[in-house]
């Protein structure tokens, strides 16, 4: 079992790589460490133990492999501990009220005792999980704002669904050149930059819009720029570097990614009807 605490007599066990929880961070959620815990088939303690600096980190992912040895994969603020790292410098990101963060992943010892490495991931604030291979080979996916090695933004947009990944998607491959964007026709209708309540969004064809006005979504889908932000539009920044208000429902016929279906099931096109949208809809233009 993996997860954050920040309480002071979290159960540990004697051994454990870690005993007490490590404080002295600026970060507002902090302190918080990771813990990891190992119970036995009837429910009983066998280890326990945390693993942290003095800010904020949290794990989310664990596997186990055919050895016993633990892998974590989560969050970290500065001071997380590292050890045979490939990536020994945080180099993460601001995360609003988590402050400064990054993906993390180790290796723990099947007892608890010691981390056999321990490492940040990237630029990414998060990694949510990750996976073992037949060959003790480890996975881990990034999540959150990027800030270096940028893609040409034309690539944003030609790469096959792109756009149902995360936003911090970038090939280590790309160049720093956003010049390339010009060999895009019809840019007017890609969409780059739009008012959105998340940091991210996934639009797909057959995404639905929020049942609700304004309420906060769990998810990605298009529901996170679908928003009453201007009187039944939001603004919008396009590929050819323009910006307009966009409609709400306007939104299902912007061309997200190659494959995106303009004249999807939410478009006049494809057959929606008044009645379809839900009531705080209704009364905005179609499209």
């Amino acid at each position: 079992m993996v997860g954050g605490t920040a309480s002071t007599d979290f159960p540990t066990t004697p051994g454990a790589y870690q005993r007490a929880l490590r404080t002295g961070g600026s970060q507002d959620f902090g302190p918080c460490d990771v813990f990891v815990a190992k119970f036995s088939p009837g429910g009983a303690l066998i280890w326990s133990t945390y693993i942290g600096g003095p800010n904020y980190d949290r794990a989310y992912g664990v596997e186990v492999d055919s050895q016993g040895y633990v892998y974590v994969a989560g969050r970290a603020g500065p001071g997380f501990p590292v050890k045979n790292a490939f990536q020994p410098d945080f180099d993460g990101v601001d995360n609003g009220s988590y402050g400064m963060q990054n993906a993390f992943v180790l290796k723990l010892a099947p007892d608890g005792s010691a981390l056999v490495w321990s490492s940040y991931v990237g630029v990414s604030t998060l990694c949510r999980d990750l996976a073992i291979d037949p060959n003790g080979d480890v996975y881990v996916p990034g999540m959150g704002a990027h800030r270096a090695r940028p893609a040409p933004l034309c690539q944003l947009w030609t790469e096959p669904r792109l756009f149902d990944r995360p936003f911090d998607y970038v090939p280590f491959e790309a160049p720093p050149s956003y010049t390339d964007i010009y060999s895009l026709r019809r840019t007017a209708g890609m969409p780059l930059l739009l008012d959105c309540m998340r940091h991210y969004g996934l639009p797909q064809n057959e995404t639905s819009p929020p049942q609700y006005e304004d309420a906060l979504p769990l998810q990605g889908g298009m529901a996170p720029f679908c928003l009453n932000r201007h009187n039944g539009h939001v603004n919008c920044l396009f590929l050819d570097w323009s910006v307009r208000k966009v409609g709400l429902k306007e939104l299902w016929t912007l061309k997200w990614n190659q494959d995106f279906n303009t004249a999807g099931p939410w478009t006049k096109r494809g057959g929606v009807k008044p009645e379809d949208w839900p009531h705080w809809m209704r009364k905005f233009k179609d499209y």
